[in-house]
């Protein structure tokens, strides 16, 4: 367990350093049995984030409600999640639609999302259909866009 934390810890240290224009949205599995939560992975998925953003001296906050649907491509372990977020609250973008390569680590139960739109890391749980996200995005704003933070997302697969 502490070595499982030490890499989470790890993961999350990192997010701060990583460069946002690119995305590595991560992942660490924590499977009760040991199985490879990469076989969880595709399929439908849905749930709630909170992202706050900067915007001059004000912050805006804001509440999406998403739907995913990450399917299989012809390699092993590499999925195209589609992501549909739509907003509850707030006076964000009203929805948006990303397309993000993703990957799993079928040793470690690691995810790996890359796109320019999305930065998160998150833990998976109840062997790999659940997870915790936080991170951030980057969102159109005023024909423009900005990187918000991804305060807390937590998903579900259906």
């Amino acid at each position: 367990m502490l070595k499982k934390s030490s890499i989470l810890a790890l993961a999350v240290s990192s997010l701060f350093i990583a460069n946002t224009a690119n995305a590595d949205i991560v992942f660490y599995s924590k499977s009760d049995n040991n199985q490879n939560v990469c076989d969880n992975v595709p399929g439908n998925w849905s749930g709630i984030g909170k992202i706050s953003a900067a915007v001059g001296r004000n912050t805006i906050r804001c509440e999406y409600k998403g739907t995913a649907k990450v399917k299989k491509t012809a390699q092993p372990y590499q999925y195209e999640s589609e992501i549909h977020l739509t907003l509850i609250s707030g006076i964000c973008p009203a929805e948006d639609f990303l397309v993000v390569p993703s990957s799993c680590d079928p040793v470690t139960g690691t995810i790996i999302m890359k796109s320019d739109e999305a930065d998160l890391t998150g833990a998976l749980y109840d062997n790999g259909n659940s997870a915790n996200l936080t991170g951030t995005v980057t969102v159109p704003y005023r024909g423009g866009a900005i990187t918000a933070n991804v305060d807390e997302m937590e998903i579900h697969k259906q």
